[in-house]
């Protein structure tokens, strides 16, 4: 008998994607920051977490040319701050993403919340517009953003790193196998550009995301940026089975 090597993940045979860290090369922005004082922000945090009290929020889109082990694709969606034990993290509401190789392993790796989705990218003179259609449904998210002129990295909001609720469903029953708040951030990063301007948002009502209940009250800046980073494992914060 020939004993089967088993790989990172599923198929055991042929892991789709390989182990963290990636590294992604000369990944491209677009971020809008607001804020939120929507009556429904507080049930769309998982507990213990709690909303960020200033309401913070982000819709983006991002372009990633080059990653290990990844390929290229495209993501973008909606994030909320949020705060836990003292710290601000971003959470987010929903991703979506072009391929299924980053899919599987934001998913499985960290619980990032990824759906496939077209996302497009038009670029103008000095602009660029961009829209999520989920695959078949209407548009979930559009973003306008010109480059006005060069910008600094205070002028961005304080750096968050990225909280994620990873839910695993059981095989034998219902309930949860893994149920776990996880901590992830970008490490090795390497900022290449950065630049504001005026952007504009809008979020279309869908059954597959909540951004469109954030209710915006004030615009807080737009950016568009290219970096270099790599993504690593992540750290469980809280696990809700184990509690």
């Amino acid at each position: 008998m020939i004993a089967m090597v088993e790989g990172y993940s599923s198929p055991v045979a042929a892991s789709p994607y390989p182990e963290p860290p990636h590294f992604f090369k000369d990944l491209r922005w677009i971020i809008v920051y607001f804020k939120s004082r929507s009556k429904d922000l507080k049930a769309m945090v998982p507990e213990p977490a709690e909303p960020d009290p200033e309401g913070l929020c982000m819709s983006f889109v991002l372009d990633v040319p080059f990653s290990t082990g990844l390929g290229p694709y495209r993501e973008g969606g909606t994030s909320v701050g949020v705060v836990y034990q003292g710290k601000n993290y971003f959470h987010d509401l929903d991703l979506y993403v072009t391929s299924d190789i980053p899919l599987l392993a934001g998913r499985e790796i960290w619980g990032a919340p990824k759906l496939l989705a077209d996302i497009s990218l038009d670029f103008g003179k000095g602009g660029v517009e961009s829209g999520i259609v989920r695959r078949g449904c209407d548009e979930i998210l559009r973003i306008a953003y010109k480059n006005e002129r060069s910008a600094q990295p205070e002028e961005l909001p304080a750096p968050r790193d990225d909280i994620k609720l990873k839910v695993i469903p059981r095989a034998d029953r219902a309930g949860h196998a893994i149920k776990q708040l996880i901590e992830v951030g970008m490490t090795d990063f390497v900022l290449k550009g950065l630049w504001t301007g005026p952007g504009t948002f809008t979020f279309g009502k869908s059954v597959l995301t909540q951004a469109w209940k954030l209710e915006p009250i004030e615009f807080v800046g737009a950016f568009s940026m290219i970096h270099d980073s790599s993504e690593r494992y992540g750290r469980i914060l809280y696990d809700y089975l184990k509690t």
